[in-house]
């Protein structure tokens, strides 16, 4: 659901250019349908990154975190980027960010990208 930039996407373009890699969109929802917004975010993702083999994959899990490292270690990854998204104060006081669960216990390297506003 994140309004991704083509500026955030650029290093994870060239990377995936430059090693020949595939890059996996893990989508973890208890829905099956694909709203219009997250629609035209994959057909944006797909133009932003001409130079990666995309693969979107959706997922049924309560712990975002957990799910992430676990698909992250089925596939063999080595390496996981997420985009860090800025939170409201009271999001903030009330979850704890998957990126933060993430960056706490890292089993392979990961590069988080900003989502800020220019």
């Amino acid at each position: 659901m994140v309004p991704y930039k083509r500026r955030e996407l650029k290093l994870l373009d060239t990377l995936a250019g430059r090693f020949k890699s595939e890059v996996h969109s893990l989508y973890i929802s208890d829905f099956e349908d694909l709203s219009h917004r997250q629609t035209d975010n994959q057909l944006f993702l797909k133009g932003s990154l001409p130079k990666a083999k995309l693969n979107f994959i959706r997922r049924k899990v309560k712990n975002r975190g957990i799910a992430i490292m676990d698909y992250a270690q089925e596939q063999g990854m080595d390496l996981l980027v997420m985009v860090n998204s800025r939170h409201s104060f009271l999001e903030d006081m009330l979850y704890r960010s998957t990126v933060d669960q993430i960056a706490l216990n890292p089993v392979i390297p990961f590069l988080v990208l900003q989502n800020l506003p220019r």
